[in-house]
């Protein structure tokens, strides 16, 4: 397996396990007025992009890649048992069933203003979509991590840490010694 899918699959685990040490109140917890979203919503807007990703890492005929299809409102926004399966389904899609080579050419579609209409498309590499999604999943797993903590949670500082910040404090505590 190479890095990227290492790295993938690594911050799919990390998810994971957070989302099985939530409770059913924790998953559903909006801790307003401060995060007006949900742990379930923000694992289904990451679960979404993954989706899109899939759907071309997984089938040779198609390239096209559209961040625009969103599942709002879906059972696993509310049902952590659900959000759970969809983690797991994706872990093992990734290890089994990527058959596309990760340099290949992609086509991404995405709207790309909050005030009007706007849609645009980009040329773009499985690679680099495989390298978004995991990004976007660990800046969102940081954004659930902030609503498990305003619930009462005890959560792990390490959650939502980016790889170069994690390197970063492995350097500083090696240069301490």
């Amino acid at each position: 397996m190479n890095n990227l899918m290492h790295s993938n699959i690594e911050a799919i685990e990390q998810v994971l396990d957070f989302i099985q040490q939530l409770n059913n109140a924790e998953y559903q917890y909006s801790a307003k007025p401060y995060v007006d979203s949900t742990i379930g919503q923000h694992l289904r807007h990451v679960l979404d992009i993954y989706t899109s990703v899939l759907t071309v890492a997984e089938d040779n005929t198609n390239n096209s890649i559209d961040y625009n299809i969103r599942r709002r409102g879906a059972a696993l926004e509310t049902q952590r048992s659900a959000g759970i399966a969809e983690l797991e389904l994706l872990r093992d899609s990734l290890l089994k069933r990527v058959t596309k080579p990760l340099d290949g050419a992609v086509v991404v579609t995405s709207e790309t203003s909050v005030n009007e209409y706007k849609n645009d498309t980009f040329q773009s590499t499985l690679a680099r979509e495989l390298c978004f999604a995991a990004s976007h999943l660990t800046h969102h797993l940081a954004i659930m991590a902030i609503i498990a903590k305003l619930s009462g949670k005890d959560v792990c500082s390490s959650i939502g840490t980016a790889p170069s910040t994690a390197t970063f404090i492995r350097d500083q505590a090696t240069a301490a010694i």
